[in-house]
């Protein structure tokens, strides 16, 4: 059986939904053809019982054979019981096939990125750069699945099939990935459904992650920490981030996700991978590559961003006093405020 941890869509649920949540959710793991739900005092309507199955899904990334969206619904003529009839993707046969190859997956990752006494962040960490290296975001398979005349369709970029074993997925499938390989890693972790506001794609219906560290919560996108083949940046800009550093170009229901304030575990001001002045910059690389650091990622934190040029001057004056023949690239980020450096040696 695949892994299960945090069920968080069920523990916010009022109590006397949780039962209701729970016979689904049974029915979907015995993949049976229909259940049917009591609602004795008639307190369920349609919209309830779908966004139920919703839960259910996100809580369960080994549901990534339900086709939950396509659920038929019956009430009964008292209006005490409802029919749910359940729709998969997959047949028994295949589904036991899919989850033998991706156990091996989840026990091949745990085995080789996984060690005896790491901390919970650096488990994080481990998970969050084994996906932003092996996956590509599918933007192919999503055309196809959106234009409504071509008879294919790539279900599997939307689950941990894509992520974990095509290694293509989009947003919903690289953060069922996240998280089902949290749970295998015993991290408190969950799907945050919301939307982009990234002005190439805003308004767009967006998926990424929570995680649970010490008992703060953080934001974790690691489908826009993927990169595209070439890009120099092995990126972090959305590793543990609060509220107000996400709230730039993501935004979700407050009511339904806990605050994110803390700044311990995010990843720039964790490895102090920062500097507060352009000064600083030519110190910075100076002092890294003499350590024998060849790709530098690290923030420009002050309000006021320098311009690309001033900081390419500071790149350069930090080269040479590092006292490194090589050729080197970088990209400067006015966004996000990140710099990268990558440095081949001659």
């Amino acid at each position: 059986m695949l892994p299960e941890y945090v069920k968080f869509y069920h523990d916010k649920l009022p109590d006397w939904m949780r039962p209701i949540y729970e016979r689904i959710y049974w029915s979907v793991r015995n993949q049976d053809e229909a259940v049917i739900v009591d609602d004795p005092e008639r307190k369920l309507d349609i919209d309830q019982l779908l966004y139920l199955q919703e839960c259910i899904y996100y809580d369960c990334p080994a549901f990534y054979y339900w086709r939950y969206a396509k659920a038929t619904i019956f009430t009964f003529a008292k209006g005490n019981k409802h029919q749910i009839k359940l729709t998969y993707w997959y047949t028994p046969e295949k589904r036991a096939h899919f989850d033998r190859r991706l156990s091996a997956v989840v026990q091949r990752f745990l085995n080789d990125h996984i060690a005896s006494g790491m901390t919970q962040y650096k488990r994080e960490l481990a998970i969050h750069d084994y996906l932003v290296q092996t996956v590509t975001y599918d933007t192919e398979a999503l055309a196809v699945n959106n234009d409504p005349t071509n008879p294919r369709h790539h279900d599997e970029i939307y689950s941990v099939l894509g992520a974990l074993l095509k290694r293509k997925a989009v947003c919903a499938g690289i953060s069922s990935g996240f998280k089902l390989l949290c749970d295998a890693a015993r991290i408190k972790c969950f799907v945050v459904v919301g939307s982009s506001t990234h002005e190439s794609d805003a308004g767009e219906r967006h998926a990424w992650n929570m995680v649970k560290l010490d008992g703060e919560t953080y934001h974790v996108d690691a489908t826009w920490d993927i990169r595209d083949a070439g890009d120099i940046r092995m990126c972090y800009d959305y590793l543990n981030l609060t509220d107000g550093l996400i709230r730039f170009d993501h935004t979700w229901s407050s009511t339904i996700y806990p605050a994110c304030t803390a700044l311990e575990y995010n990843y720039y001001h964790r490895g102090r991978y920062f500097v507060t002045k352009l000064d600083r910059v030519g110190k910075y690389v100076r002092k890294h590559l003499a350590a024998g650091e060849r790709y530098l990622a690290f923030k420009f934190a002050n309000d006021a961003m320098a311009p690309d040029d001033a900081i390419a001057a500071e790149i350069k004056k930090g080269i040479r006093a590092a006292r490194v023949s090589c050729t080197y690239d970088y990209y400067i980020s006015q966004e996000t405020h990140n710099i990268y450096l990558r440095i081949r040696e001659i």
